[in-house]
């Protein structure tokens, strides 16, 4: 991602690589990882705590948290998962240091481990490129309207086939949950009104409370402010009938924690997503993150991840365990950026590599930002939701294939774009998301 600019190429990307304000919340109470109860889907909330380790142990059924906490140094159970086989601990740098033998996956810092990668923030989107008044006509009506000759997405949307694959699915993602894990969102955005999941199902890992508003600080550079906004604008302009579940882990300035991502992942396979958009990442991997995600896919939850903005090989973490050759990696999309005025060329800035899965379009995309706005937005970040309505395009329509079945679909279903890319060759994935085909091979169609 870059940064917002009214009227011109406008540039968001999340890249979590450190964290500015470290946000664990230790009076929630997460999901829990039971025989008889796999999640416990009840939440309280108290002010935020910080860790500074994120630590990852192997457990089993017969492991007790109390037991574990003892073994490895004590600090706070974040995530409990015996069926996954880990737990994740919330540590003190003094604890972590006592975290020590074979069944340690992982030790990593949890205070700024998370960030997005750009600058500019609202001196960039001040304004966007207008207010919402009336919308763009991409909310209206209970179907999209998003490939009409008004639109001013009309040119991305037909390079994916939208109109096309909205032909085979007409409830155009109804009732389908898609977690927001992201900066928050405008609540009251009007062109989210009927659109969000339950206030029930709402979570802020940033300030502890369950009011996801995204986070505006005055005298800040507010680097990420908006920018969940814009993700949730291109899901709903897609799949407008899908249920956004805004879900806060990174505040103002983009910068949010592991066990912050970790926590919102258990929350929202608890609470029902189907889908879970993560326009974030890392340049290390974290077992922590991992294996929340791979928990996640084993719960029938696709997530869908962007490859940073770099321009380089190094895809971020977690889009980089997701790999064409073994089974969707740890469960999850790795999503890059083409062009749309340069037609299917990669976008200069969007990480690539061998360990990418496919690419939509990622520039100068029409969305909403906070205060009833509209801006254009381009980075991997608004690519990665294009991928997400898909999935819940598909699932609107009560597709009968599996979770893992369902990411194959897609990966088998994109256009290759190799021939225009001649320097990437092997580097782009699978190609260029076809929603039309993946529709109708997520129906049995094809």
């Amino acid at each position: 991602m870059k940064s917002f600019k009214p009227l011109a190429v406008i540039a968001l990307t999340i890249a979590l690589a450190a964290c500015a304000k470290p946000v664990a919340v230790t009076g929630v109470e997460e999901p829990s990882d039971t025989i008889s109860n796999d999640v416990n889907t009840q939440a309280t909330t108290a002010a935020p705590v910080s860790f500074d380790y994120a630590t990852t142990v192997s457990i089993t059924s017969t492991d007790t948290q109390s037991g574990v906490l003892t073994t490895f140094g004590g600090g706070t159970i974040k995530s409990w998962k015996p069926t996954g086989g880990y737990a994740v601990i919330g540590q003190s740098t003094t604890q972590a240091s006592k975290a020590t033998g074979t069944r340690v996956l992982s030790k990593k810092l949890n205070r700024k481990a998370n960030r997005i990668s750009e600058a500019g923030g609202i001196g960039a989107w001040s304004g966007g490129i207008g207010a919402w008044s009336g919308g763009i006509g991409a909310w209206s009506g209970g179907t999209t309207s998003s490939v009409s000759s008004t639109s001013p997405n009309v040119n991305s949307f037909n390079q994916i086939r939208l109109a096309q694959a909205e032909a085979y699915a007409p409830n155009a993602g109804n009732g389908i949950k898609v977690a927001l894990i992201d900066t928050g969102i405008d609540l009251a955005h009007p062109a989210f009104s009927g659109h969000l999941a339950p206030s029930s199902d709402w979570m802020d890992y940033v300030d502890g409370d369950t009011n996801p508003q995204e986070g505006f600080v005055s005298g800040a550079t507010n680097a990420g402010f908006g920018h969940g906004t814009a993700v949730a604008g291109i899901i709903q302009q897609i799949a407008p009938n899908s249920i956004i579940m805004p879900i806060r882990v990174l505040d103002n300035e983009g910068y949010g924690d592991t066990i912050n991502i970790v926590t919102a992942i258990d929350w929202a396979v608890a609470r029902g997503a189907k889908v879970i958009n993560l326009s974030l990442g890392s340049s290390s991997e974290d077992k922590a993150v991992t294996s929340a995600v791979k928990q996640a896919f084993t719960n029938g939850v696709i997530v869908v991840a962007s490859s940073g903005n770099t321009g380089d090989q190094n895809v971020t973490y977690p889009a980089a365990n997701g790999t064409l050759t073994s089974s969707q990696g740890t469960g999850l999309l790795g999503v890059g950026s083409v062009s749309t005025i340069n037609l299917d060329v990669k976008s200069s800035f969007s990480t690539y590599g061998r360990n990418l899965e496919m690419l939509a379009p990622g520039e100068a995309i029409f969305t909403t930002y906070p205060n009833n706005q509209i801006v254009k937005a381009t980075g991997t970040s608004f690519a990665a939701p294009m991928a997400t309505a898909g999935f819940a395009l598909a699932l609107g329509q009560n597709t009968a294939l599996s979770t893992t079945n369902l990411a194959a679909a897609m990966n088998s279903t994109n256009d290759l774009v190799d021939s225009l890319n001649s320097s990437y060759v092997g580097t782009l994935g699978s190609g260029r998301l076809n929603l039309e085909l993946f529709i109708k091979k997520a129906l049995g169609l094809i």
